[in-house]
């Protein structure tokens, strides 16, 4: 079985990078939201085997090992059923807004600052497949639960050596939410905070190694592990919120030319 996610999307970036001195460059950027327009279609297939203990039934026809297709005449699968709608989705992503500070210390260090804020209660949903709740529910949830989420990245490097280069970095990525206690249908990341370091040499001339750390923790929002719904009202579970922590290494070897 198989799931296949076609369409496009088609948005507008424009940005502007300003320089009062040698050393100091000041940008922004703005992107709009992403207007997408996907189809899904499934499509799935099933095989199976069954053995003839018993080949008395002359409309049984096993094969030379005693075998029956479950598919019928002969073959081991069943016809590829395709699901093709219509099970289309026309939605508008948040738009973005960037904002970044760099300074640099001759050719010794630099430092930056970066900050993105972007509006999650401005997604709204134009087209969705038949059957499933209206739009209007859909954008009044992004809407009235859902604000701009404010991004903070700080990044820095030093060259104590021409051949040897320090660096750190720190971000972090704040809640969507406009109330945290909001429980989503299922569980999303809400938050996430990240640091980092690595140390990059220069092996030859064009030839660069660099090794990379960097932690991260993301929080997710509250969920019910379970929860049910009748004429009496609801019983849930108790809330739960997960918490991911990551570590991830990169080596990188890198050439120029």
């Amino acid at each position: 079985q198989s799931a296949i996610i076609s369409g496009t999307g088609v948005n507008f970036k424009a940005g502007i990078i300003y320089r009062p001195i040698e050393n100091l460059r000041i940008g922004a950027a703005i992107h709009t939201p992403t207007y997408y327009d996907l189809d899904y279609k499934f499509q799935s297939s099933a095989a199976g085997l069954a053995y003839a203990n018993n080949d008395s039934d002359p409309n049984v026809k096993p094969d030379r090992d005693g075998f029956i297709s479950t598919a019928g005449d002969g073959n081991m699968t069943t016809p590829l059923l395709v699901d093709d709608g219509p099970n289309s989705w026309s939605f508008v992503s948040p738009t973005r807004l960037l904002l970044g500070v760099s300074y640099s210390f001759a050719d010794r260090a630099v430092i930056s600052v970066d900050y993105e804020r972007d509006w999650y209660n401005g997604i709204r949903v134009k087209d969705n497949p038949v059957g499933l709740d209206s739009q209007t529910w859909y954008n009044d949830t992004f809407r009235h639960n859902f604000k701009g989420s404010n991004i903070v990245r700080v990044g820095a490097e030093f060259k104590p050596l021409p051949v040897l280069a320090l660096r750190a970095g720190f971000g972090y990525s704040g809640s969507m939410l406009k109330d945290e206690n909001t429980i989503l249908a299922s569980p999303a990341i809400k938050q996430t905070t990240y640091c980092g370091a690595g140390i990059g040499f220069v092996l030859a001339r064009g030839v660069l190694l660099d090794v990379a750390y960097q932690y991260l923790s993301s929080k997710t929002t509250d969920y019910y592990l379970f929860y049910v719904e009748d004429s009496e009202g609801m019983a849930e579970s108790a809330r739960y919120a997960t918490i991911f922590n990551r570590h991830n290494v990169a080596v990188t070897l890198g050439f120029r030319f």
